[in-house]
């Protein structure tokens, strides 16, 4: 129900300004192309314009404003008929004032992420953006590296930058598809050091609501690391024997799994009901 009210309020915002500010950026689409990489020849460079593309797309689309619960269960956006990607679609659409000819949602997704970037593109353009989550992710970084010297945690360091030179922060800050995963998986770590006692206790509800998290926020990306990062930490600090550990991490994996799924079922039973459309059925066409 939070999820839901989330969104719907969001979509309550008016788009106007939203699409002004795409508008301004546009140019990045249309420079870097669908999936440019930083340093060519490496895949962990390479960015995902294309789906930005379509994030970017449903933020600022209002079909029938007054239909807020539908527009927030649906997410919709417009379609230009012959255009091989979502990024020459947003560049035809608001630099070259092309008509859509029709549109198409991703009911199936809960899109948690229009509850920060549609806000944010009421005041920054794509650009702006991109800085302020780099910028953003440096920060979190910075607390994590600390709070892991502070409890002299220097073992888990090393493995945390290998984590982050395999995921490419650079990458990760300038494409918004991959921020979300990031984000819970810092944050993560940061709540389970700041309250690892309380945590240690209910340790299946800390894994339940990461894995409820990433079916909210994520646009399917790779939520497996919101599950491994965390229990990788969380291990460290658990006392027992191999055969311990090991029971241990399948039942958190399954109570990850249980979150992770429960919440993407409860957006296709929500949206079902909301959209009057069989959701479930869509997801497993």
């Amino acid at each position: 129900m939070a999820g839901t009210l989330m969104l719907i309020a969001v979509y309550l915002l008016p788009t106007d300004g939203m699409k002004r500010n795409v508008a301004s950026s546009i140019d990045i689409f249309y420079t870097e192309s669908v999936y440019p990489q930083q340093v060519q020849g490496y895949k962990t460079s390479q960015l995902d314009n294309e789906t930005d593309a379509v994030m970017l797309l449903g933020a600022i689309y209002d079909r029938k404003p007054s239909r807020v619960l539908q527009n927030a269960m649906a997410v919709p956006h417009i379609t230009l008929e012959g255009t091989p990607s979502f990024c020459i679609t947003l560049k035809e659409y608001l630099w070259d004032g092309y008509e859509p000819d029709g549109e198409a949602d991703y009911s199936r997704y809960w899109h948690g992420y229009m509850i920060w970037l549609k806000p944010l593109l009421l005041f920054m353009d794509y650009a702006d953006i991109r800085i302020l989550n780099m910028a953003v992710q440096i920060f979190l970084l910075i607390l994590l590296i600390t709070e892991l010297a502070g409890r002299k945690m220097f073992s888990c360091i090393p493995p945390l930058g290998c984590a982050l030179v395999i995921l490419n922060p650079v990458a990760v800050a300038m494409s918004l598809q991959f921020s979300s995963i990031y984000y819970i998986v810092v944050i993560s770590l940061l709540i389970y050091l700041k309250c690892q006692k309380k945590i240690d206790q209910n340790l299946w509800i800390y894994f339940l609501l990461i894995g409820m998290a990433v079916a909210y926020f994520d646009f399917l990306t790779y939520p497996a690391a919101s599950f491994c990062i965390p229990a990788g930490l969380v291990l460290t600090q658990q006392n027992g024997n191999w055969k311990e550990k090991l029971q241990a991490l399948i039942r958190w994996g399954i109570f990850w799994t249980v979150g992770y799924g429960g919440m993407w079922a409860e957006k296709w039973l929500i949206g079902s009901l909301i959209l009057e459309n069989n959701i479930f059925l869509q997801a497993f066409i």
